[in-house]
């Protein structure tokens, strides 16, 4: 089961077909909203402008709510409102294992482009430590996945030739409309360089320094970025028996930081 979490905001229905149908297999959808938006506030004709526009926003979210819930009811979506008392981190945590634990899911997706900052934010450190996937949903439409990297800057930075295999894979697609798409490089030529411009360094989870590559440390650097979704791999077009390779975005994302780095110390 695919199950969306949200938090409450006064656009929630229209963000939600937006998220309904670039995330595939959605079958429950909770929301998330602060239960002062639902407390009245009597109006007097001496209430200050915020006063107006807090009670204004407040009518706006209970309606997008609302409407969210008829949505979902189209879409043949199973839908939930979690009224949450306070945005604390202990409090939606505890909120949010309490309904986890009487659902069954196999998969947990958050999109945390409305409500609070503190709820917000609170839901997205629980979306890291459940392993979901985070997106946004810009104004102009469409979908956004938050990267959330693998490892520790600092793991790579320690082997040279981590960095050496993200840059040899580094080669734009000018023929792709996606934003920073890359080329995939044939196996045997990224080993074949690889190996050329290798560096004595100690690979990671291992106490020895490899003085010399050969084919299994050269593996062993590849299969290491794959485990941190830094590369991916697939079968070559028309010869599955040969490995093509290519620099996903999260792997762009980290080499951006570390040229960057590289030209801040060369400065």
């Amino acid at each position: 089961m695919h199950l969306l979490i949200m938090s409450a905001g006064q656009s929630i229905h229209n963000t939600f077909p937006v998220v309904f149908s670039n995330l595939k297999g959605i079958n429950e959808a909770w929301v998330f909203v602060e239960e002062g938006v639902y407390e009245n506030e009597p109006e007097n004709e001496n209430d200050s402008e915020e006063k107006k526009e807090r009670r204004k926003t407040k009518i706006l979210i209970q309606q997008s709510i609302k409407s969210m819930e008829v949505k979902c009811r189209e879409n043949f979506v199973k839908f939930r409102e979690i009224r949450v008392k306070n945005t604390s981190l202990t409090y939606i945590r505890d909120s949010v294992l309490l309904n986890l634990n009487k659902t069954d899911y196999s998969r947990i997706s958050f999109n945390l482009s409305g409500g609070t900052k503190m709820l917000s934010l609170s839901l997205f450190v629980m979306a890291l430590w459940l392993n979901g996937d985070i997106y946004l949903t810009p104004r102009g439409g469409g979908i956004e996945k938050i990267a959330i990297p693998k490892m520790h800057l600092t793991e790579i930075r320690q082997n040279i030739n981590y960095i050496n295999a993200l840059k040899i894979l580094a080669r734009k697609n000018e023929k792709s409309h996606e934003e920073d798409e890359a080329l995939w490089v044939p196996g045997k030529d990224f080993s074949r360089i690889l190996t050329v411009k290798y560096r004595p360094a100690r690979l990671n989870g291992e106490e020895k320094i490899k003085k010399s590559p050969n084919k299994g440390t050269i593996s062993k650097i590849k299969s290491q970025l794959e485990e941190w979704g830094l590369i991916e791999e697939r079968s070559r077009p028309g010869n599955k028996r040969e490995k093509e390779y290519r620099i996903t975005s999260d792997g762009i994302f980290a080499l951006a930081i570390l040229n960057s780095e590289e030209e801040k110390s060369n400065s």
